[in-house]
């Protein structure tokens, strides 16, 4: 099922884990229809790799990050996906460096996830249900992470407090946050 019935939520979240043993896969880098065709390659065992989509054998693959990640707030955690982009942002390394650190560098490789863990994001998520073997699920995708603006972030939650009819403790001065 692809975006029927998906639905669009924003949260701020900490990363707590990332599942990185199939972090990366070898993707087909030839263009069709003005688009990267990115699906996985199959090695063929003498140096090339094969598409199915493209038909072809090729002497080259381009690495991509599909990520799997469980991220927290205050009230739960859940289980994410994290595509291309967005994952070399929260990863900070770009797809083609984190594939190399893969085959090389186990250690550096292994950095690169330890920095990333327990970030904390404003994360626009796209949410669908997904039926897999009878049994339906939520689908959680990230669709993109934005650094948190402290002082907009502190902003915004004195006006959901005061909102709500709360009040800010003493110690805290209102007028830094809202202007």
């Amino acid at each position: 099922s692809s975006g029927i019935n998906a639905e669009y939520y924003s949260t701020t979240a900490t990363i707590t884990f990332f599942s990185k043993d199939k972090a990366l896969y070898k993707a087909c880098g030839d263009q069709a229809d003005g688009r990267e065709c990115n699906k996985k390659v199959v090695e063929n065992g003498d140096g090339t790799y094969r598409c199915e989509k493209c038909a072809k054998d090729k002497s080259e693959f381009k690495w991509r990050i599909m990520l799997q990640m469980n991220m927290a707030d205050s009230t739960d955690n859940t289980w994410a996906s994290c595509f291309q982009e967005t994952a070399e942002k929260i990863l900070n390394v770009q797809s083609a460096d984190l594939g190399r650190y893969l085959e090389t560098d186990e250690e550096q490789y292994n950095s690169i996830f330890l920095d990333a863990t327990f970030k904390t994001y404003i994360f626009r998520m796209r949410v669908k249900s997904d039926t897999y073997n009878d049994e339906t699920k939520l689908k959680h995708t990230v669709v993109a992470a934005d650094e948190i603006m402290w002082p907009d972030y502190c902003k915004k939650l004195i006006n959901e407090i005061e909102s709500m009819g709360g009040t800010l403790p003493e110690k805290i001065n209102r007028s830094t946050y809202v202007k």
